[in-house]
């Protein structure tokens, strides 16, 4: 192990929102009041839709996990409104696909595009661990993840140019596609972060509760994937491999150098598997050869 590593900087990463851990001890409820709770906290945290967060437990919190994907679907179902209106309203199709990627990350606070700044910041700076840690921590975006923030949300504008622009002509199949991978990219970042990251204190609810997360999960990343599947978008296994593949060698890396994840390395690794799944499923191979 390396001596630099700080074996409780995972507990550093939460947003210092007054509460403190003796707030989070509840009476643990069932699973049902688990999740419902769950539901309004990922709400709150994760999206700008108003919905009070309830004192959580340590199962509470895990079931947050599960819940998750909901984030991937309420994206996809904006997306799906916006580019039903945006084929009757005569703007460009990079325009249409601008407000559309401003539309996502006004929903998600740019929690994407601060993850994934402060992340790519700190793990690919030429800094010692203690270092990198401080910059994953930080609450200040430096110039360099300001930078890092701009190319990645100029890539995820260029796949959903080609997403609009293709939408031209098989305009279901390709929505439902677009949907899958916000739903998919999501449900398997919370499986990995569950089965190979070390939860937080707070977040360490009974081992039966974790199994019952991680089988929705599984059922749900399932579900996005047959999905993925069966629009008949020919590049759709590609996009899933390549989303699976980003996710697992992001956690393999986290995993081998710093011993665990933080929330950010978890935004860094969703966030990058979303855009490139994006840009597999959506741009025919031979694009890239020619």
């Amino acid at each position: 192990m390396n001596d630099d590593y700080d074996s409780n900087f995972e507990t550093n990463d939460r947003e210092d929102d007054g509460t403190t851990y003796e707030s989070y001890k509840g009476k643990r409820g069932g699973p049902r009041s688990g999740v419902f709770a769950a539901i309004n906290v990922v709400l709150n945290e994760r999206t700008v839709i108003p919905v009070a967060r309830p004192p959580v437990d340590g199962n509470t919190r895990l079931f947050t996990y599960a819940v998750y994907p909901l984030i991937g679907v309420i994206l996809g179902l904006v997306m799906i409104v916006w580019v039903n209106i945006a084929r009757l309203i005569p703007m460009s199709i990079y325009l249409t696909a601008l407000i559309g990627l401003v539309l996502i990350y006004t929903l998600q606070v740019g929690l994407p595009l601060i993850g994934f700044g402060q992340t790519a910041d700190a793990l690919f700076s030429q800094r010692r661990m203690p270092d990198k840690m401080r910059i994953l921590m930080a609450r200040v975006l430096r110039p360099s993840a300001v930078v890092t923030s701009l190319l990645f949300a100029a890539v995820e504008l260029t796949a959903f140019y080609y997403l609009f622009l293709f939408f031209r002509f098989r305009l279901w199949r390709l929505l439902f596609a677009m949907l899958a991978v916000f739903v998919f990219a999501r449900a398997i970042g919370s499986l990995l972060t569950l089965s190979l990251a070390p939860l937080e204190p707070e977040e360490d609810g009974d081992m039966k509760t974790l199994k019952l997360v991680q089988l929705i999960l599984m059922i749900t990343a399932g579900v996005a994937a047959v999905g993925l599947i069966l629009t008949g978008v020919w590049a759709a296994l590609v996009s899933l491999a390549v989303m699976i593949g980003i996710s697992v060698l992001c956690h393999s890396y986290f995993r081998a150098k710093y011993h665990g994840i933080t929330r950010k390395m978890s935004v860094f690794m969703v966030a990058a598997a979303e855009v490139i799944g994006l840009l597999a499923l959506l741009l025919p191979l031979g694009s890239f050869l020619w």
